[in-house]
């Protein structure tokens, strides 16, 4: 989960400016959403992807719960007419019509997905679960393990409370950009899951040579696999939920 601050937002703004990221995924996930269709990008952060999405033709509707990161993607996203940024609980803001397609990108439990893509989505559309194929931090100077809400975790759930499901793996850059030693110092104090010191050394080790106007860069391959299930087959007994 990312705490959205003014450093957080200027580092995935870098981000989204330097990498492909948001392209590539808006691209991989485009087919499967109804041509011309409406979709809702759940827990939408600054609104990158649903900004590629609206490329495509969608009528994009980004939701976003944190005030500042929403008020950020309004801005970032001015003008953008095929792309709306909602602040607000997702659970309290249904469409006026049912969307055809709800894309939850890094969005949390596959449960909560489910409930919210049966309520807002069409009969016939789709829930499109993005999740991390990893097992460990990807940012953390020490191994840290990583356990809920990853791909083998989503599949596992989904498995056993009988939901079918297709899915395919995609891997991408996502590497970060940094404008100067701090600002390195300042991601890895911001996603590095350590509340202690950070070591300026073991830092710079991490780094490569990256492209003006950012002297730094953090090379990383982001894995993840793409989930997609049908509307009409999100039913489950509560008692799997924990499975």
């Amino acid at each position: 989960m990312i705490v959205w601050s003014e450093k957080s937002i200027e580092l995935m703004c870098d981000f989204a400016s330097y990498t492909h990221f948001y392209e590539e995924l808006a691209k991989a996930i485009a087919p499967y959403i109804q041509k011309g269709g409406s979709v809702c990008d759940a827990g939408c952060g600054l609104g990158f992807l649903g900004a590629e999405l609206a490329r495509y033709g969608f009528t994009v509707s980004g939701v976003e719960k944190d005030e500042l990161a929403a008020a950020s993607a309004a801005r970032l996203n001015e003008g953008a007419g095929h792309l709306k940024i909602l602040c607000g609980d997702i659970k309290n803001l249904p469409p006026k019509e049912p969307y055809d397609a709800m894309v939850f990108c890094f969005f949390g439990d596959v449960f909560e997905s489910l409930r919210l893509a049966k309520q807002q989505c069409k009969e016939e559309g789709r829930a499109i679960l993005i999740k991390r194929d990893l097992t460990a931090r990807r940012f953390s100077l020490k191994p840290t393990e990583v356990r809920t809400h990853t791909l083998s975790d989503t599949e596992t759930r989904l498995t056993n409370a009988r939901i079918p499901f297709e899915h395919f793996l995609l891997s991408l850059e996502a590497g970060q950009p940094f404008r100067n030693k701090q600002a390195a110092m300042d991601f890895f104090s911001i996603y590095g899951g350590s509340t202690g010191h950070i070591d300026e050394e073991e830092v710079l080790l991490r780094l490569v040579e990256g492209q003006p106007p950012f002297p730094y860069y953090l090379p990383m391959e982001r894995k993840m696999g793409v989930i997609i299930i049908e509307t009409k087959n999100i039913e489950w007994s509560e008692k799997n939920e924990e499975s």
